[in-house]
């Protein structure tokens, strides 16, 4: 627990000496391409970058200083990479193969891989403060709990079409949408591993996000009309709605910068594909940058103020995409 708190506090001192005295316009730095990146994620105290590509079987490694793919981590032949997780304390990368429906443990120090764990497959989300890893089987209506220390699995948490998790650092409580018709978020505690509340929140909820100092989470909703593209803020004290941000169209990943508070969330199979930047004090969408077709997930490094968003083209005839999005995440 010390080390996250430590990891919290100097996330907190690098934001504010960064912002101070300073003024920045949130903005696209460069896009990095590769093959149809899904997953992504970051570790911010060796500042890589990982990305989950699904049509070439790798993942690849990239530099934040630089923007560039530095390494690239290639699977069995026909693997099918959607998501990736790292935890920066026990430096360990996890790669889910949803053809060969197996997670790969990584050793990022060698970038080679240590062990399997047959069986799994899904969105895949790491509690550093636990050692646990979370993996969400959208087809098979669950969340499996895996213990990092042994790489075994030591629960499974019924939850209907379940999405990427998120994780309150602070509260050691998981936070996993349910993409159903009726939409909600799954509350389940890192503890006992059980679930302990049932958000609803609109129809096929599909992302979550975290504020951790001010116990609010962010869910996204891809409704049937522009009034119901929204993001539901829930109080994470109460675990109730408190209010709801209309989004552009098909809101998915969302990412939330505390020290900022600010809210990312990008849209996808639009016209228009965008990322919406929301101020959390206001509430209001203050910002709209421009994204590749289809953004997939989002990972935010709160070290250095940057956000990667990937965009896998998966639609016919649509030009663009296959890149992830570097963000400067400076007010």
């Amino acid at each position: 627990m010390k080390s996250v708190i430590r990891f919290v506090q100097i996330a907190a001192l690098t934001s504010a000496l960064l912002l101070a005295g300073q003024c920045f316009a949130e903005s696209v730095i460069t896009t990095i391409p590769s093959a149809t990146p899904e997953g992504v994620d970051v570790n911010p105290l060796t500042e890589l970058v990982y990305v989950a590509n699904f049509t070439n079987g790798t993942v690849s490694v990239i530099d934040e200083d630089t923007n560039t793919i530095v390494d690239t981590i290639t699977f069995p032949s026909g693997s099918e990479m959607i998501s990736v997780a790292v935890n920066p304390f026990t430096s360990r990368l996890y790669a889910a193969d949803t053809l060969h429906t197996v997670l790969y443990v990584i050793d990022t120090n060698s970038n080679q891989i240590i062990n399997t764990i047959a069986g799994l497959s899904g969105r895949l989300t790491v509690n550093p403060r636990t050692n646990k890893l979370y993996v969400s089987q959208f087809f098979g209506n669950s969340v499996a709990i895996i213990d990092g220390a042994n790489d075994t699995v030591i629960a499974t948490v019924a939850v209907p079409f379940a999405e990427k998790a998120a994780v309150d650092l602070v509260t050691n409580r998981i936070y996993v949408p349910s993409q159903s018709f009726n939409g909600s978020i799954v509350v389940i505690d890192g503890l006992s591993n059980a679930i302990v509340a049932t958000i609803g929140t609109g129809n096929f909820t599909t992302s979550v996000g975290v504020d951790f100092l001010r116990h609010l989470a962010y869910a996204s909703n891809q409704g049937f009309t522009p009034a119901t593209n929204s993001l539901s803020v829930i109080d994470t004290i109460t675990n109730t709605v408190v209010a709801t941000i209309l989004t552009d169209n098909r809101p998915t990943p969302v990412s939330v910068d505390p020290f900022t508070n600010r809210i990312y969330v990008a849209t996808s199979f639009n016209s228009q594909n965008v990322v919406d930047i929301i101020d959390g004090n206001t509430l209001q969408i203050v910002n709209r940058l421009p994204l590749d077709p289809n953004a997939s997930d989002s990972a935010i490094d709160l070290f250095h103020n940057l956000l990667y968003i990937t965009c896998p083209n998966f639609v016919f005839n649509t030009p663009g995409g296959n890149v992830t999005t570097v963000i400067d995440t400076r007010p």
